[in-house]
C-alpha cells in the first residue's frame, strides 16, 4: 500500500511540474548549414551557397550565407550570372544580390549576414552586366544529397 501511495505522490508532483513549465520557444542557436543550388532555366548559370539561420525572437532571424559559388556556363554570350536573395524585413519585402559575375566569369565569396529577416529564399539568374537585366531565373532548392 505504501508503494502505491509513493507512486501516486510522484505522479502528482510530476504533473504539477509539467503544468508550471513554460511553452517551447524558438531556439536562439544556429541551425545546421544547408546547401542550396540551382541552374538557370536555360542552363547558362549555376549557383550554390550554404545557408543557416538563428532566431532573434519575435519571428525574426539572423541569416548567414557562406561559400557562395557562381559560374557562367555559356561563355561568350554577353550574359553573366547572379544569385539573388529575397526576404522580408520589418519595413517590407526586399531583395539583394549575393553574387554576380560577368560573361566568362566564376566567383567564390566567403558570404555575409543579414539581420531581422524572415521568409528567405534564393534564385540563380542569367544577368546582363550592361543593362542589369535578369532572365531564366530558377529558385534555388535545398540540396538533400
Amino acid at each position: 500500500m505504501q508503494i502505491r501511495h509513493l507512486l501516486t505522490s510522484m505522479a502528482a508532483v510530476g504533473a504539477m511540474a509539467l503544468t508550471g513549465a513554460t511553452p517551447a520557444e524558438a531556439t536562439s542557436d544556429w541551425t545546421n548549414w544547408a546547401t542550396y543550388d540551382a541552374t538557370s532555366s536555360n542552363n547558362a548559370s549555376y549557383g550554390r551557397l550554404d545557408y543557416r539561420y538563428e532566431s532573434m525572437g519575435g519571428g525574426w532571424y539572423k541569416a548567414e550565407f557562406s561559400y557562395i559559388n557562381l559560374s557562367d556556363l555559356r561563355r561568350g554570350d554577353g550574359w553573366g550570372s547572379a544569385i539573388r536573395s529575397h526576404y522580408d524585413t520589418p519595413s517590407g519585402a526586399q531583395w539583394g544580390l549575393l553574387a554576380q559575375v560577368d560573361d566568362n566569369g566564376g566567383e567564390f565569396q566567403p558570404g555575409e549576414t543579414y539581420y531581422n529577416v524572415k521568409n528567405v529564399w534564393f534564385e540563380v539568374c542569367n544577368w546582363n552586366p550592361s543593362s542589369g537585366a535578369m532572365n531564366s531565373c530558377v529558385k534555388m532548392r535545398k540540396n538533400t544529397s
